[in-house]
């Protein structure tokens, strides 16, 4: 079945060109200071929003018995998203208390104790990606011992991320996210190793993709199949900004005639139609909370209880797609009344992914 269905990949490559600010905190700033990025400066400001408890720093985080993950840090990411956005609205007291969340829980060593499994790991590289985010946007006006005490602890609670289990996590969802925050920490810190790994990992995934831009290692899941889907672009979306940065151009580049793309035209068509991922979801394997395999997940398209949106990345991704492509993600996104929902925030793409990478 998965080879009979004519998709649309591979036709309408040329993107407009994507907004040349990845994590540049003057340039973004100027931008969101002008009168046509008011509604984006807003969603910055994220006024209805407010700061959680995010309680004493953690040491460590843990394994869990069932499906899931340790979720003690989603607190204290959820400040770090929602002061990066106050702070690049011209908040200055955003601005001074992120500095002292990133340096408070980098000077008592937060995540150096973590529990070296595979879903207390997914649950650090989930928190530390707005928090790199954020110290990228905040370090230019960081005293030089503040700076150098977040750089320090980053460098100790980053690299580990790269750790190999023997298992499927070294090659799904929770590789490319480990590949994802490693590509990240290197671009901020100028480690061109960790850069690479980036590299190597996004071009693994091209690797494996099948023809028709199915992953089996997340349509495999079940019920949900799409939501993992979900996950590995919302990774590669960040991966290809970073190496926007670096002037290469992950995007458009092609292993075996698969490419990005291939990846998003079949989630698109899935989204559309899910019979699309029945070949591998009927494997069930790990469905989360719902066993059916033929009714697939739609959580991802929700606001979750904890203020979060998985669907953030989309705002990141659009300016690289061209008109066609832009288009049917809209639809998608208006047909789920995503956009209603802004600002779209969540720790996989960095932050507050409306105010920072909308145009």
């Amino acid at each position: 079945m998965r080879f009979l269905i004519p998709l649309l990949t591979g036709l309408l490559l040329i993107a407009h060109p994507a907004d040349a600010t990845f994590l540049d905190r003057a340039m973004r700033m100027q931008q969101l200071a002008q009168p046509s990025f008011e509604t984006i400066r807003k969603l910055c400001l994220a006024e209805d929003l407010t700061l959680k408890d995010a309680g004493q720093p953690i040491k460590g985080l843990k394994r869990t018995k069932a499906y899931g993950t340790d979720g003690s840090a989603q607190n204290y990411a959820w400040n770090v998203m929602l002061l990066t956005g106050r702070m690049m609205a011209g908040n200055k007291n955003a601005e001074q208390e992120l500095i002292r969340l990133l340096t408070t829980w980098a000077k008592d060593d937060a995540f150096t104790e973590s529990e070296q499994v595979h879903d207390a790991y997914y649950a650090q590289k989930r928190a530390l990606t707005p928090v790199i985010t954020a110290f990228a946007y905040v370090r230019p006006v960081m005293n030089d011992a503040d700076r150098a005490l977040v750089a320090a602890w980053l460098d100790k609670v980053v690299p580990v991320l790269n750790h190999r289990f023997n298992g499927d996590v070294d090659e799904n969802n929770h590789r490319s996210s480990a590949d994802a925050v490693l590509m990240l920490w290197g671009h901020v810190s100028e480690n061109p190793a960790l850069l690479q790994i980036g590299y190597d990992g996004y071009r693994r995934l091209l690797k494996k993709m099948h023809n028709d831009g199915s992953l089996s290692l997340e349509t495999r899941r079940g019920a949900r199949a799409l939501w993992y889907l979900r996950q590995v672009l919302a990774n590669m979306t960040l991966m290809l900004q970073i190496a926007e940065a670096h002037k290469v151009d992950l995007f458009h580049e092609a292993v075996d005639g698969k490419s990005f793309v291939t990846l998003l035209d079949f989630f698109l068509n899935a989204a559309q139609s899910p019979l699309l991922l029945l070949p591998d979801a009927a494997e069930n394997l790990i469905p989360g909370p719902s066993g059916n395999f033929l009714q697939q997940d739609s959580g991802l398209f929700e606001q979750r209880g904890h203020g979060r949106h998985y669907m953030a990345f989309t705002e990141a991704l659009l300016p690289y797609l061209d008109d066609f492509r832009a288009k049917r993600l809209k639809n998608l996104l208006v047909r789920h009344h995503i956009m209603q929902k802004r600002p779209l925030i969540d720790e996989f793409s960095g932050g507050n992914t409306s105010c920072l990478y909308a145009e």
